[in-house]
Order: structure tokens, then sequence, then C-alpha cells
């Protein structure tokens, strides 16, 4: 409305006007008539919804940037007429996706990442973090600190901050990392979702925490400038450029995380492994792993028939997430490959 109103402002002064003044208010009347266009365009609804308001499900942490609210989130996305998947998710009251209960006695496996980790789109008992530790019951508790929209800054930042000691009640043996490209921009405070998360920089090699991603002046400009639709487009194709750019502060943040874990819990081990190698964003973030000497298992490797499987691994063909299917598969790769192996 606004930008139209400008419109109407601009070709009413043009009347009054002759020469240079008429063109130049001719041009912005134009331009702010494109921008009402462009403004509508962005506004029409989008084949896929969300029945829900994400914001109200979590509340800010200046650790983490937030976190779930706990209690009952339930989730609906649909497109057009087809629901794509219709679940509930039940946060305990440590803030944490449920997984089942085991004896407190047992050492315990962490699950760390974003939406991928947390199960978004399928029920609790179908996370693959639920699947492990109902599997193991009898040998490991499990925690699941994953939470949508998270990188491994969180990770990070849970880690050496002492909230995961604050949280569990165990010895870590395990700590699994879900890596997708998409954390790259992720760490760097691209992400409009996580203005308030945790800003790690480089300085002179060394990572730093400097604070919350805004307490930047570029973060808070470009929240601003994503209250227009145009302006979240434009924010969003520069976040999603080469991914390259933020490797190198990536691959730091899981290095540190990795030497946290066998800082704070001796014959730990950091495990990631990497959603989407296949994309150009996973291969960068596989360089980035190994230069830093970290372990990582590839999804190429776990499911060796994704490429001809893909819809069977994912929630729908317009969801990306992975399946209960895939939550399976993955559990049962983890217990075979990582619960089994040798404590390092």
């Amino acid at each position: 409305p606004l930008a139209l109103g400008w419109c109407f402002v601009g070709l009413a002064l043009m009347r009054r006007r002759s020469g240079t003044a008429k063109a130049v208010l001719f041009n912005l009347a134009f331009f702010a008539l494109a921008f009402a266009a462009i403004e509508a365009y962005f506004a029409i609804p989008k084949p896929v919804q969300r029945d829900r308001d994400p914001e109200g499900d979590h509340q800010l942490h200046d650790v983490l940037g937030y976190r779930p609210v706990p209690g009952v989130i339930p989730d609906h996305k649909r497109y057009r007429d087809e629901t794509i998947f219709d679940v509930t998710y039940r946060i305990g009251e440590d803030s944490l996706r449920i997984t089942p209960d085991a004896p407190g006695d047992l050492p315990c496996v962490l699950f760390f990442g974003g939406s991928y980790g947390f199960g978004l789109g399928v029920a609790d008992d179908e996370t693959f973090a639920y699947r492990v530790g109902l599997a193991a019951i009898d040998r490991f508790r499990t925690y699941n600190f994953s939470y949508n929209g998270y990188g491994p800054h969180q990770m990070l930042a849970a880690l050496e901050s002492g909230l995961v000691d604050r949280t569990i009640e165990c010895e870590p043996r395990h700590v699994i990392y879900l890596a997708i490209g998409n954390h790259l921009m992720r760490v760097a405070g691209l992400a409009a979702w996580d203005p308030h998360g945790p800003w790690y920089e480089l300085v002179d090699g060394e990572l730093i925490r400097r604070g919350n991603f805004d307490d930047q002046f570029r973060v808070r400009a470009a929240q601003q400038i994503r209250r227009s639709h145009l302006g979240e487009q434009v924010v969003q194709v520069r976040s999603g450029r080469e991914p390259e750019r933020h490797a190198r502060l990536y691959g730091h943040i899981v290095a540190a995380a990795g030497r946290e874990v066998e800082r704070s819990y001796p014959g730990a081990e950091l495990h990631v492994i990497v959603w989407g190698d296949h994309a150009p964003d996973g291969r960068v973030v596989l360089e980035s792993l190994a230069e830093h000497g970290l372990k990582s298992h590839r999804l190429s490797k776990i499911f060796p028939d994704y490429a001809e499987n893909r819809d069977t691994y994912r929630v729908s063909p317009h969801d990306s997430h992975p399946s209960a299917f895939a939550h399976a598969r993955l559990a049962d790769y983890i217990l075979a490959e990582v619960l089994a192996s040798p404590k390092p």
C-alpha cells in the first residue's frame, strides 16, 4: 500500500512539473509501482503451506539463539489440498525432543543437528535418535539436542557453555552431528530465522565467540530489509551464493566442537553424518571436514540407492526432509557402524 501511495503521489506531482523534474517524478512513480507489483507477487499464497506459527514454538535463548518451548507442538504441512505431513512433536522440560526412557546409570549418545536431526515431519518414535535409543535401551541413554534451523554453531555453544552438562545425567560415549550443506550459511548468521544465534568469528586463525548475530549491524539491517517480500528474496539469493566463502568458519566450528567433546568427555568421539554429499554445498562440507581431520559418514555410502529412490527417503516429493523410512535406515547404520565400533 505504501509503494502504491508513493506511485500516486509521483503521478499527481508530475502534472505540475515539466522537463527534468517531470522525468524524475515519472521514474520514481514507475519504480514505486514496480516494487508494489513485486511485493504483491511474493505475497500470493504459495502451494505449500504450514498450518502453524513457528515463532510461537520457541523462545529466545542467549546461548543457542532460540530453543523449543516445552510441551506439545502440532505441525501440519500441505501442498494445495494434499497433506504432506500431520504430526505432533513432544518437547520435554529440558527443551529437547523426547527419546526413550532408559536406566540412569547407562552411558549415553548425544545427537546434534537441525530439522533433519530433530525429525521434522515424522512422529516422535520415528526419528533416528528415538529409534537408536529404543534399540539400544539396555546399553545407552539418548539425548536429541537437534532443533529446526540449528547448525553446528548451536552444537558448539551448547557444549562449551556447559548447557549440555547441565542437561544430561550420563557419561557420553558417542556424539553424532547430522550435517547438511545449508549449515554453511547458518554459521555466518545468514539464516532469517536465527538472528540471535551464537556468533563465532575467526580472528588471526583463532575461533572466538563474539556474542550473538544481532550484535552486528549487518544482521540488524538484514532483519529490516527482510520485512518486505522483495527484500527477503534478495537476502535469500545472496545467502545461498558461494558456500565456499563460509567453509573455513564452518570447519573451525565443527572442529572446535570435536575438541570440546574430547576435552569434556574423555573417550567420546564426534561423528559427522553428511546428508546431501552429492550436492555442491555438501561436497564443500566434506572438504571442510577433511581439512580438519574430522571423521565423516556420507549419505551416499549409507543409502547407496538414494539417487534412484529419492522419494522413498523424503517426507514428500514437496519436502526434502527425511522420511520415517530414512530415519529407520539411518538408525540401523548408527547402531551397526557407530555404536558397535570399539571405544576410541
